[in-house]
């Protein structure tokens, strides 16, 4: 994946942003989920989808992943306008699991980065991705999610990253 000027800025931005959440309290964070149910309220659903197989620990961080997320995107001008659908953020789910299906079946690890690569390239928001893959690959709490659950995680984040790209080209 390349990284352009506009990434570096980015991950800046995302950066600040992460400090900002991982340090806000909850009345802070509970006023920014209200933002988010008025605005996008599937952000709320993928919350509430992982409320059975998540801790209260795990809970809290993904809430802080989709704060995060909201946060970066919620000054673009359809972030508060047109709201993700659950049949647009399936699509990108279904796009995203056909991929890793056919990742899962290279043999070649050359021909597997080439196809991540370009993968990621089409990605705008490259600097948020990475952010939140950092959050997922450093914060302890993540990586001791069950195995199967965190990856399910990552790629509805970076789902949910494209829905709002999506609906603010």
């Amino acid at each position: 994946m390349k990284f352009k000027d506009k990434d570096y800025r980015e991950a800046d931005v995302v950066a600040d942003i992460i400090k900002k959440t991982e340090s806000s309290s909850i009345e802070e964070l509970s006023v920014i989920f209200d933002e988010i149910r008025k605005y996008q309220p599937i952000l709320i659903s993928i919350f509430l989808g992982f409320k059975d197989d998540l801790s209260y620990k795990e809970l809290d961080e993904l809430a802080k992943d989709l704060i995060i997320i909201w946060k970066f995107f919620s000054d673009k001008p359809n972030s508060k306008k047109a709201k993700i659908t659950e049949n647009l953020l399936f699509k990108f789910d279904k796009k995203n699991a056909e991929f890793i299906n056919y990742l899962s079946g290279e043999d070649s690890q050359k021909e597997f980065r080439n196809m991540t690569k370009i993968n990621l390239e089409s990605l705008e928001s490259k600097g948020l991705l990475s952010g939140i893959y950092f959050r997922y690959n450093e914060n302890k709490v993540h990586l001791n999610m069950n195995h199967e659950i965190r990856n399910e995680l990552i790629l509805q984040m970076k789902s949910l990253i494209e829905c709002f790209e999506f609906i603010n080209k």
